[in-house]
């Protein structure tokens, strides 16, 4: 008999977020996953085989073995510090029956400055039936709690297939600032400017250029752009702006890991990159990127974005020179532990 699975995640045609659910679909076929419709975005799960897509209402009649709340930056603090409160109570309405398991994959926690906010939500992870971060300081925070794990985050799960042969070219992860929770304080024009003249000086000695919007959602794509239309307009014949839209998983990375080297912003772009083999240097705008390189032993150059301006191009190379990839085969095998409890049911 199937399992029946509810599927809680960030539905927002982010890269990261659909992979999550591609990985964990592909990986247990014979268990059957609901997600709630969150249109347009849900769509992009309609394809798969062992999903269905319901309206809220329509899920309460059904009878489920498992909750799976599954996602990367759930339980950062609001920037208002008067919205903890709501904030987490919409964090815990995503267990939507108090009488099926309920377990929680692939997150980090905070950033946080209130201390009000960790103990909330230390609180309710007591009543969690199993909770499996993806970094050391994640888990440090709470590992007193024995329904607490860590494990490698969940797309070093995803099968990819890599290609032997690289293009001569580099893709570029960038963002663009919002203002959402998480973000560092940083300088967007200098940014992009940083952004641009890496661009030129790959040009210049013979490289292409992809530059990708892993969410159009939260506005990679005007970031994208900007960053295109602050080159002259000779060197644009060498810069190729790329988009993640829901429906285009496989072609997207194909085009942003045929490359040489990634400069990434975006967390799962440099994941993605050292599984496939690629040198990344990363530019760290949130904790959680710290927290998951150092995690993942990562040895060598990034910098933080707020920082990036005062790279030299020496710097910044390094990684690529050097080869500087961690050892993916032990965080390949230590991030099947993230789905420890679903093999139990």
């Amino acid at each position: 008999m199937n399992n029946k699975i509810l599927l809680y995640g960030y539905f927002a045609n982010n890269l990261g977020d659909d992979l999550f659910i591609k990985v964990i679909c592909n990986r247990y076929k014979n268990c059957i996953f609901y997600i709630i419709e969150s249109k347009p975005y849900t769509d992009t799960f309609l394809s798969f085989t062992n999903v269905k897509v319901y309206p809220l209402k329509n899920i309460f009649d059904i009878k489920f073995d498992l909750q799976i709340l599954i996602g990367g930056s759930l339980f950062m603090q609001p920037r208002d510090v008067n919205k903890i409160h709501t904030k987490f109570e919409d964090v815990k309405k995503t267990r939507y029956f108090n009488n099926v398991p309920f377990i929680i994959i692939g997150a980090n926690f905070g950033p946080y400055t209130d201390i009000e906010h960790y103990k909330l939500y230390k609180r309710w992870f007591l009543d969690v039936d199993d909770i499996c971060f993806r970094d050391i300081q994640s888990y440090n925070q709470f590992m007193e709690l024995p329904n607490v794990r860590w494990a490698p985050d969940v797309i070093f799960n995803y099968k990819l297939e890599t290609k032997k042969n690289k293009s001569k070219s580099i893709s570029i992860s960038c963002i663009y600032n919002n203002q959402r929770i998480g973000l560092t304080n940083y300088s967007q024009n200098y940014y992009y400017q940083k952004l641009v003249d890496i661009s030129i000086y790959y040009i210049e000695n013979g490289y292409g250029v992809k530059i990708a919007s892993f969410c159009n959602h939260q506005d990679d794509s005007i970031a994208a752009y900007d960053i295109l239309f602050r080159m002259p307009t000779n060197y644009h014949k060498y810069v190729k702006v790329i988009e993640y839209n829901g429906l285009n998983l496989e072609k997207f990375l194909s085009e942003f890991l045929d490359a040489e080297y990634i400069i990434g912003t975006r967390f799962h772009s440099i994941i993605l990159g050292w599984i496939a083999n690629i040198p990344v240097f990363p530019i760290i705008y949130n904790a959680k990127s710290y927290n998951m390189i150092k995690s993942y032993q990562f040895n060598g150059k990034y910098s933080h974005i707020e920082n990036l301006g005062n790279c030299s191009i020496d710097f910044i190379e390094y990684n690529r020179k050097e080869l500087c990839i961690p050892d993916c085969s032990n965080l390949i095998k230590q991030a099947v532990k993230q789905f420890n409890f679903i093999n139990l049911i």
